[in-house]
């Protein structure tokens, strides 16, 4: 982790691997970062929202909702 100076560089290593993403409202998911941009719009693959079993293949989180991102692996 020393490696890490500045927030996207956690996101970057975070690409591929799970994570878990929490949004405004108190909703999380947990799923594969496939993407992310600079406006903080996250692409989760094999994503579940918390207390939930039905899978999404594909989850599109907006920017503006997001209120952390934490890696799993």
């Amino acid at each position: 982790m020393n490696d890490i100076k500045r927030p996207f560089d956690l996101l970057n290593r975070a690409v591929g691997k799970r994570v878990v993403v929490g949004v405004k409202g108190g909703t999380s998911f947990e799923g594969k970062m496939m993407a992310f941009d600079v406006h903080m719009n996250i692409a989760l693959a094999e994503a579940k929202e918390k207390g939930s079993e039905e899978v999404f293949n594909h989850l599109f989180i907006r920017g503006d909702s997001v209120v952390y991102v934490k890696p799993l692996e």
